[in-house]
């Protein structure tokens, strides 16, 4: 009996929730344009990567300013190269500033595949604004600057 009466107060009881730990964080917004640029660039879909990286760049960008424009006032210090757990950390928590530098030079890598190189050298020139922004290389333990790449490509671009 007291087995049907829990079977009947489960059946009643309203669902439950998974606990948090349980399900799969979905990527962020911004997160999900630059992978999906990354891929379209990565496999020659030149237009397609212009197009996510507009996702990201049109919807971030203030935001990225507002954390590019804090972190000059306090002058931090980024790394690229080989960083530290702690430093992966600090490079995480500037994700949207990340993602739309990211954004803006993969933009500029698009445009100068499509052979427009006056597009590209602008976008880049942009890029280079971003100059607290890391890019996390899952190949290695290290990180790189958009800004610093896009200025290689401005002078390559001359």
């Amino acid at each position: 009996m007291a087995l049907a009466t829990t079977l009947a107060q489960e059946k009643d009881a309203p669902p439950q929730k998974p606990p948090l730990d349980r399900v799969p964080a979905e990527p962020a917004i911004n997160e999900q344009a630059t992978q999906a640029a990354w891929k379209a660039l990565k496999v020659g879909r030149y237009n397609e990567a212009i197009t996510n990286a507009d996702r990201c760049i049109e919807r971030f960008r203030n935001v990225a300013d507002q954390i590019q424009a804090k972190l000059e006032k306090e002058h931090v210090e980024i790394p690229t190269g080989s960083v530290s757990p702690g430093e992966k950390q600090l490079i995480a928590k500037n994700a949207i500033l990340n993602d739309v530098a990211a954004c803006l030079f993969i933009k500029g890598q698009a445009a100068e595949k499509l052979g427009n190189k006056e597009q590209a050298t602008q976008l880049y020139s942009v890029t280079k604004k971003y100059s607290y922004a890391r890019v996390l290389d899952p190949d290695s333990e290290g990180c790189w600057s958009p800004a610093q790449e896009a200025e290689k490509r401005l002078l390559a671009l001359r």
